[in-house]
């Protein structure tokens, strides 16, 4: 029941799914990561300058994976990768779209590439926590998560991540609480679903304290 309470949100790419206890923590509606438009580099980091026509191959890319075009989508951003190695937003986007078909080779692959040319791409860095998590690598999910937030702190979907895997994986309640309401407090509007989450935590926490 508690895992079925705390497992329910999944969203992926742009719809938001209710799931079951079977169901995988939340994974980002993907920040569409752009090239050249700052969205590649972290929060303080500067955007590389990317040329013109790398750019419009990549908004071909882009297209083509909001669109739901995905084999077409993962073979341009295969060539951009190939033909701009220097540019985290296509191993990201690859990344994304093989944790959405669960690939969970070649998407810890593709991610792990992303931090690689770029360490503080928070996208790639939550994303990759996601998959370690999917392989109960938990404590390498925590590190990615805690990375993330290091290079982004207002990143709202790695504070809901690290919630869920504190509260329902390491069972550190105190320190789940802290993101979940983290989480909340970066909302425009109060999430109804992580609301009670964080209710249920306060008295499991009040609870364990008697």
């Amino acid at each position: 029941m508690q895992c079925n309470r705390h497992l329910a949100l999944l969203l992926v790419l742009i719809t938001a799914l209710i799931q079951a206890c079977s169901s995988k923590p939340i994974i980002d509606k993907p920040a569409v990561v752009d090239a050249g438009s700052g969205k590649d580099a972290a929060a303080g980091a500067p955007a590389a300058k990317v040329d013109p026509i790398a750019q419009a191959e990549f908004r071909k890319a882009l297209a083509a994976m909001d669109q739901g075009r995905e084999e077409e989508a993962i073979r341009m951003f295969e060539a951009l990768a190939e033909k701009y190695p220097q540019m985290s937003g296509s191993q990201t986007n690859l990344g994304l779209l093989y944790l959405k078909r669960n690939d969970l080779d070649r998407a810890e692959a593709a991610l792990q590439k992303a931090v690689s040319i770029n360490d503080r791409n928070a996208v790639a860095l939550t994303h990759l926590g996601i998959v370690y998590r999917k392989r109960g690598r938990f404590q390498d999910a925590a590190e990615a998560y805690e990375k993330a937030l290091s290079s982004q702190p207002d990143y709202a979907i790695a504070h809901l991540n690290l919630g869920i895997l504190y509260d329902i994986y390491l069972r550190k309640w105190d320190e789940s609480l802290k993101h979940y309401e983290k989480y909340q407090s970066l909302q425009s509007s109060q999430d109804e679903l992580v609301h009670k989450w964080i209710v249920d935590l306060e008295n499991r926490i009040k609870s364990a304290k008697r």
